[in-house]
């Protein structure tokens, strides 16, 4: 986990898990958005960044198991989980986890870019060139990065990540189990090949009370446009101080 602060003593805790093929560093610009407000923990999973010579895990409960008991501690403070595509399952089915274990769940959890886990169909990761052609398809990559020789080498450096990544959305099975009772909030882009509105609302299924579904402007990646208005909402959320952990 990266602490990316500082907050007030107090403050609640943004638990933060990145989209495929990403690390912590995601989230270093919410540094600022937050201030003081709110203490944020971007996750960093093995092999990436500051962990790249760790293991990488390539199924879901075994990552969901390092995370719950790393994160244990968290549970007992005022938290709130957020997931971004990948993240957005692996946060969702923690939070399942957590229940499971008997320990308090967060404020609300966060889901963003990604189809409700009973409607999820993730397809294994093909070769280079397919990985190539889905980052482009989700506008991450164009043709003047994949030509540029220092692009194609970090590129070329990401791509058994991603592939690892993706191998555990694509071994993923839904289990159904009694819907969330803590707040569930839907975020997706109007645009985004991978997460289409209807897919996205579905995630109501999974609140057993208060659910709030808000499709914006964009595409897979709208998350990190400057207008966003994610970060607002969860800014508001954060400084409610009505709800407490479930």
């Amino acid at each position: 986990m990266t602490r990316v602060g500082p907050a007030r003593p107090g403050a609640p805790t943004l638990v933060c898990f990145p989209h495929a093929g990403s690390g912590a560093s995601t989230f270093w610009r919410w540094r600022q958005q937050f201030q003081v407000s709110a203490e944020i923990v971007a996750v960093q999973l093995p092999g990436r960044e500051d962990r790249m010579a760790e293991s990488r895990f390539t199924t879901l409960e075994p990552l969901l198991e390092a995370l719950a008991d790393a994160l244990a501690d968290l549970t007992t403070r005022r938290y709130a989980f957020f997931g971004h595509s990948m993240g957005a399952l692996v946060s969702f089915e923690l939070t399942r986890l957590l229940r499971r274990r008997g320990l308090p769940l967060p404020r609300f959890l966060a889901v963003s870019g990604l189809p409700a886990p009973q409607v999820l169909s993730a397809s294994a990761p093909g070769d280079d060139a397919e990985l190539k052609a889905l980052l482009h398809q989700l506008g991450y990559l164009d043709a003047e990065t994949a030509a540029d020789p220092d692009s194609a080498a970090l590129l070329g450096a990401m791509l058994p990540l991603l592939r690892d990544d993706l191998t555990v959305a694509a071994t993923y099975r839904y289990r159904p189990e009694a819907p969330l009772p803590c707040p569930v909030l839907a975020f997706g882009g109007d645009a985004d090949p991978v997460a289409a509105p209807d897919d996205v609302r579905a995630w109501k299924a999974q609140a057993a009370g208060e659910f709030e579904g808000t499709i914006v402007p964009g595409g897979h990646f709208y998350l990190f446009e400057p207008e966003s208005p994610v970060l607002a909402t969860l800014y508001a959320r954060l400084a409610d101080g009505s709800e407490e952990p479930a």
